[in-house]
């Protein structure tokens, strides 16, 4: 019962607010309303209020319903005007369903009606009494709708493509989140939706080109910590044909980690051969400086034929040495596949949800 009736009273408490809320006027004339509800042999004093409506108009129960509920859920219909009497049918589905039938009677300044409810827990009546007093006022609502939109817009700001970019700084991982986090995606959608207009794509801002250059390089792949692929498409970029060259050079530069975890089946056959000739004796120790990484981490478990055990050396889980291994768990990390796309920094993001809350005073 507490729920039907605190949305009973709420409805008739705000019918001469919407009239106000939906001009948006800043200049307004103040109305006495008094209200008493009964439900269920309950009865609620009469309560009286003063609020302020749009300078020549009167309070609009119709627009009120629009205004404070959700649209999809409460809806006005049979709407009938015969002389100075207004009638409607409200209909509210899901959590808080309710039908109910509201008749007024406008006798010079003053409004006076019935609404009738029929809810889950049974009939309730309402009776108001609306009153111009003919006092100026000031309908704050425009006030408040300019201020809701100047939030908006600074929050929009706050999360727009250029000020994340600002803070990812030189993070190919934060830049990769701005440029293709699907969790960016959702917060410009739901702004966008918010403000009124397209939603923004980063990949138009001019740090996009870099940003893919970047990922081309040892370093740059790297710090994407398993969203290589993913940003390799996202910027149109082949796989195959980009890992391929820098497994070349990781191979030119005896970076023996970075071929374990990208170079896929052809540089680990290449890794295993060296380790062959290179790699010697019980302690895998070798007699040649440049290879003594991959001796005393990989040597072992290359020799022997145990790629997994070598993959592990590598620090890497849930994952095996492809072309697109770089899905599996980073050092440090564990889970299965793409465990290390999901945990990339999010200063970026943070940075900006921050100054939302400082906006929103949270």
């Amino acid at each position: 019962m507490k729920s039907d009736l605190k949305l009973f009273i709420l409805a008739m408490l705000c019918v001469v607010m919407a009239g106000g809320a939906v001009l948006a006027q800043q200049n307004g004339e103040t109305w006495r309303q008094k209200t008493s509800v009964e439900m269920q042999g309950f009865s609620m004093p009469a309560q009286t209020t003063e609020i302020c409506v749009a300078t020549g108009q009167n309070p609009d129960p119709a627009a009120m319903m629009r205004q404070q509920n959700n649209s999809d859920n409460c809806q006005i219909t049979n709407q009938k005007q015969s002389g100075n009497k207004t009638s409607y049918d409200i209909k509210c589905t899901g959590k808080d369903a309710m039908e109910a039938h509201l008749e007024l009677e406008t006798i010079g300044n003053t409004m006076s009606g019935t609404m009738t409810a029929k809810t889950k827990d049974g009939p309730m009546t309402s009776k108001f009494e609306i009153t111009k007093l003919g006092k100026a006022c000031v309908d704050k609502t425009a006030a408040m709708a300019k201020q809701a939109k100047q939030i908006n817009q600074q929050a929009m700001d706050a999360m727009s493509c250029s000020a994340m970019l600002d803070n990812a700084g030189n993070d190919v991982a934060g830049q990769y989140r701005v440029f293709f986090g699907d969790d960016m995606k959702s917060i410009r959608k739901t702004m966008a939706e918010v403000i009124g207009g397209p939603e923004e794509d980063c990949k138009k801002d001019a740090r996009f080109p870099k940003f893919c250059s970047s990922i081309q390089t040892m370093e740059g792949f790297v710090a994407l910590k398993g969203a290589g692929p993913e940003a390799l498409k996202g910027c149109g970029l082949p796989e195959a044909d980009v890992l391929d060259k820098l497994s070349q050079r990781a191979l030119n530069e005896k970076n023996w980690d970075f071929l374990m975890r990208y170079g896929g089946d052809k540089y680990y056959s290449i890794m295993v051969d060296i380790a062959k000739r290179k790699c010697t004796g019980r302690s895998f120790t070798s007699n040649d400086p440049e290879y003594d990484t991959l001796c005393w981490r990989y040597g072992k478990a290359l020799v022997s034929g145990d790629r997994q055990g070598a993959l592990e050396s590598a620090g890497v889980t849930g994952g095996s040495s492809t072309q697109t291994s770089d899905r599996a768990v980073e050092p440090g990390n564990t889970g299965s596949n793409d465990g290390g796309a999901t945990a990339k920094p999010k200063s970026a993001i943070d940075a900006g949800r921050q100054k939302i809350r400082g906006l929103l005073g949270r």
